[in-house]
């Protein structure tokens, strides 16, 4: 294997995506090209291309430039160097246009074969993205929320579907939290809109709204027709949770309905990996990321080996 990439092989650039201006970091391979392009693509709380604890986007980008690949990294409109400005962060409006923007770029560096990697919210906008977008050979999402909502209601939607008002109530006539919530407004807030969440995942039941077949309608569409759209194109996808990650149990809740069926339909194409100890989501801790690093370019070199060409990366460094 090569060394990896440093700051030698990599290219600052702005590209167009929609109305905005994005800037992100293109990583040329070393030493060799495979001819795959890989595009990056962050969470949601993401500020500029080197986030995550120890700069995982840029060590990921490095290492993957050993293995003979092109990676971009950007920045979100809105945020970093990018032009525009975010309003709301939802599930159901995911940045689509800004992961088209990026495909696009490698596209016009001669790259036809292109993988999507995201993680969390941008999990679920990579995958929002993969079927619009020419040449798209594998799809990564890094602890995918099987949900739509804003990332601020997550624990009340979860919390909702899981607990009984039996539950809410145990939990608020504790003599102890009945104390706290004379004395605390936020948790007097709190408590009302957990009640007020639970009272509309109810209201949805009694008018019908929860379809009678797996009562699972919280699973977001946004979520299951791009991957169906996958499974059709024989893209192959990749869910990756931590052993710990709430996110999994979700996720796990979710295949019971049309999720597993789509998943089902793949015959393998559709696959999860679910072993390595602990909280994928964020990235916590140094194992994590060397557990999700090396997990990450192993199933790449598998699904899209590419070609090997000694001379393109040495013309563009050279």
């Amino acid at each position: 294997m090569n060394a990896s990439a440093s700051t030698l092989n990599e290219q600052p650039v702005f590209f167009p995506a929609n109305k905005d201006t994005l800037f992100g970091i293109h990583t040329r391979p070393t030493g060799h090209d495979r001819g795959v392009g890989i595009v990056l693509v962050q969470g949601g709380d993401t500020v500029n291309v080197s986030l995550h604890r120890n700069r995982l986007a840029v060590r990921l980008a490095r290492e993957l430039a050993a293995d003979g690949y092109h990676t971009i990294r950007f920045d979100y409109h809105g945020l970093g160097e990018s032009t525009g400005q975010i309003k709301r962060l939802h599930l159901h409006h995911p940045f689509t246009d800004d992961v088209d923007g990026a495909a696009a770029y490698l596209h016009g560096q001669g790259l036809s074969d292109l993988v999507l990697v995201g993680a969390c919210f941008g999990s679920r906008t990579a995958l929002s993205a993969a079927p619009g977008i020419e040449g798209v050979r594998a799809v990564l999402l890094a602890t995918p929320p099987s949900a739509g909502y804003d990332r601020t209601e997550a624990q009340g939607e979860r919390m909702a579907r899981s607990r009984s008002f039996g539950d809410y109530a145990r939990s608020a006539l504790k003599p102890e939290t009945l104390k706290n919530m004379m004395s605390d407004r936020v948790l007097r807030a709190h408590y009302t809109k957990l009640g007020r969440k639970k009272l509309s995942h109810l209201a949805k039941k009694l008018v019908g709204r929860i379809r009678k077949s797996d009562g699972l309608e919280w699973v977001s569409p946004k979520l299951l027709d791009p991957l169906a759209a996958m499974v059709d194109a024989k893209v192959p996808v990749l869910f990756v949770y931590g052993t710990d990650d709430p996110l999994l149990g979700e996720f796990e809740r979710a295949s019971q309905g049309r999720l597993g069926r789509i998943i089902e339909r793949s015959n393998g194409g559709v696959t999860l990996h679910d072993s390595t100890p602990g909280v994928m989501h964020g990235f916590p801790s140094v194992p994590v990321q060397e557990a999700f690093v090396t997990l990450m370019k192993a199933w790449i070199l598998d699904k899209v080996p590419g070609h090997r060409d000694e001379t393109l990366s040495d013309q563009a460094t050279g």
